[in-house]
């Protein structure tokens, strides 16, 4: 439900709520003004309230960071947040130290911000101005999206690292409903993480099936050459069933093969313009001559449970677990690596190798066998 819908449905109207606001404001010089929330972003609903900003001119009484101040509109809750204005200032300048395109410690950039500060340069990206709507614009374009959809994207990878081990702890001692919860927090963090990559900027998880639903309906058609986004947004979707009903240990497997596909990918929407671009043509890749290799119906073994992967200045990799040593693969390897999931036969895999461009081929991906043998070499498998 969007913002006009609902105002309509109380009896109200922008213009209305804009009058409201300005009187319970009273006369404060300088104030910057704008709407926020989930009912201007489109995703709220009948008992969504309406969330106002005030950016301070520094006045004592509302100079402080985040001085809440309830107010009414038609029997609506307006919650009118103060934040100085030079708190704004402190948390633009910040988000300017962390490029979108850096190759970083993904943990540096995800310990920057509080959720809070968060939420405020999200709803200042969002925002709608009532009051001031020149000095707000200027802010506004000052907060980088994509540099705060890449912030978000680290805070989700941090997440989800700190998370599959504290799994991992729960599971090899049996303690099945503890890794249970972790595993709907690794799901949520793995849905926040793919929006994030899909320039999503709202910290909360509350809103991320909403989220999902628009995502489905873009045109961003694939991840991977054989991994559609809406079958990525399926598998999300059934694993908030499956952690409920399902062996754990086989949900942490799902989970985690899901993420060695997406946070190489997501790094590379930001890092690698070039590279990320040329995913969705991937689809109209010349095959490959497939050879006269005998039939394999086998199913290729799963990667290891502590196996994590990532991308840097070196290229896309895997490795396991608080490991340093880490093996390095073109995107070509990057594909072939989700065969290695305990359902998909050499067959299959074989034929999705003989689809992909033979320009991205190097000694990790001439063959399904050659690369089964690095995995094990590094014990992967």
């Amino acid at each position: 439900m969007n913002l006009d819908r609902y105002l309509a449905r109380h009896g109200g109207s922008l213009r209305g709520l804009t009058r409201s606001i300005k009187d319970q404001l009273g006369d404060r010089t300088g104030t910057v003004c704008y709407l926020a929330g989930s009912l201007i972003e489109g995703i709220g609903n009948t008992r969504s309230d309406i969330d106002v900003y005030a950016i301070a001119d520094g006045s004592p009484r509302h100079a402080t960071f985040a001085d809440v101040v309830i107010g009414d509109y038609k029997g609506v809750t307006l919650d009118i947040e103060f934040v100085a204005s030079a708190t704004i200032e402190r948390l633009l300048d910040r988000l300017s130290q962390y490029p979108p395109d850096a190759l970083r410690d993904h943990r540096v950039s995800a310990t920057a911000f509080s959720f809070g500060e968060l939420k405020v340069l999200h709803n200042l990206a969002i925002g709608h101005p009532i009051l001031s709507e020149s000095e707000f614009e200027e802010l506004r374009q000052r907060c980088d999206e994509v540099a705060l959809a890449r912030v978000n994207f680290d805070r989700h990878q941090a997440y989800l690292g700190v998370l599959q081990d504290d799994a991992l702890g729960f599971l090899e001692q049996g303690q099945l409903d503890a890794a249970r919860c972790i595993l709907r927090q690794m799901r949520s963090h793995l849905t926040g993480l793919l929006l994030a990559a899909n320039g999503n900027t709202n910290p909360a998880e509350k809103w991320h099936f909403a989220a999902l639903k628009r995502l489905g309906k873009s045109k961003k058609a694939r991840i991977l050459p054989h991994l559609a986004t809406v079958d990525v947004i399926d598998e999300l979707r059934a694993l908030d069933k499956a952690i409920g009903s399902q062996d754990p240990f086989m949900t942490f497997r799902r989970i985690n093969h899901l993420s060695l596909a997406l946070v190489p990918w997501g790094l590379r929407q930001f890092c690698d313009q070039a590279a990320s671009a040329s995913t969705s043509a991937a689809c109209g890749r010349r095959p490959r001559a497939a050879g006269c290799k005998r039939s394999d119906g086998r199913k290729l073994p799963p990667l290891t449970l502590d196996a994590m992967a990532g991308y840097d200045d070196g290229g896309i990799w895997i490795s396991k677990l608080a490991h340093p040593k880490r093996l390095y693969l073109n995107p070509l390897a990057h594909e072939l690596l989700l065969s290695f999931d305990g359902q998909t036969c050499v067959d299959e895999a074989r034929k999705r190798l003989n689809q992909s461009q033979s320009d991205d081929a190097c000694e990790l991906a001439q063959s399904v066998e050659a690369f089964e043998r690095v995995l094990r070499q590094h014990e992967l498998i």
